[in-house]
């Protein structure tokens, strides 16, 4: 199981997406809705193997014959962020980080054993 900033990136890795992949926004972040708490517990409840995050620069996506970028504004912009982060160091290892020629950076970490 994956929970992934941006929903699409669990249908691209064929892995099965946590129950708030599809309502992980920029908004819902914003409202509070989604916060620390609520996804450390999915992480604890539906043990979450995998978390992918987008950790800095742009990420450009194409929407029709627009083109929209993103900073990091989901997981890495959730109320209580360092509570969340403190978590994934403590029970996840970090698998890898990559970036695209055009800059955005994210990191895949692993639950430890």
């Amino acid at each position: 199981m994956l929970l992934a900033d941006y929903g699409y990136f669990n249908f691209h890795s064929g892995l099965k997406g946590t129950s708030i992949s599809g309502y992980i926004s920029g908004g819902s972040v914003r409202t509070g809705e989604i916060d620390a708490e609520r996804i450390i517990k999915i992480l604890i409840k539906e043990n979450v193997k995998y978390i992918l995050t987008h950790e800095a620069g742009r990420l450009y996506y194409p929407y029709g014959s627009e083109l929209y970028y993103f900073e990091p504004h989901h997981i890495k912009s959730v109320k209580n962020y360092d509570m969340l982060r403190l978590y994934i160091e403590e029970n996840y290892n970090l698998k890898m980080k990559f970036s695209s020629r055009l800059g955005p950076v994210f990191s895949l970490y692993e639950r430890k054993q």
